[in-house]
């Protein structure tokens, strides 16, 4: 490191250093990559792949801190007419006996967030959720 640098070069330094041998510890392989101009390619694809899933975990994280302030009022806004009447049985997000009939836990918004194709099965018996393994979301 040159004599001129900042504190805060200094301790960017050093945190890029911890992380380096952090990631060396978990994935040893790297070291075999890192440098080797043959194997340039794979470390190319390995990092693009990391890249990749550490996009996917921050874009989840944001969709989770976008949504989470809207359980306050899930049950003004997916009743039919929410002037009137908010869903039966209502929904509070205050205790954890609240939060546990959110979802499929609760008979109204279970219906609405149901697949069409299993609506029926549901409707006949909101408690057999066997199909709600069978969902891709």
């Amino acid at each position: 490191m040159h004599t001129n640098s900042s504190p805060s070069d200094e301790w960017t330094c050093a945190r890029y250093r911890r992380t380096f041998d952090y990631v060396t510890v978990l994935a040893p392989h790297l070291l075999t990559l890192v440098g080797n101009k043959a194997k340039g390619a794979e470390l190319d694809s390995l990092i693009k792949e990391a890249s990749s899933l550490l996009y996917f975990a921050e874009v989840a994280h944001i969709r989770a801190e976008d949504g989470s302030h809207l359980c306050k009022v899930v049950g003004r806004y997916t009743a039919p007419n929410p002037d009137k009447q908010v869903i039966q049985p209502p929904v509070s997000t205050k205790t954890k006996a609240g939060r546990a009939r959110m979802g499929f836990n609760h008979p109204q918004l279970g219906r609405m967030l149901c697949p069409v194709k299993y609506l029926e099965d549901y409707i006949k018996d909101p408690h057999a959720l066997s199909f709600v393994q069978d969902l891709d979301c």
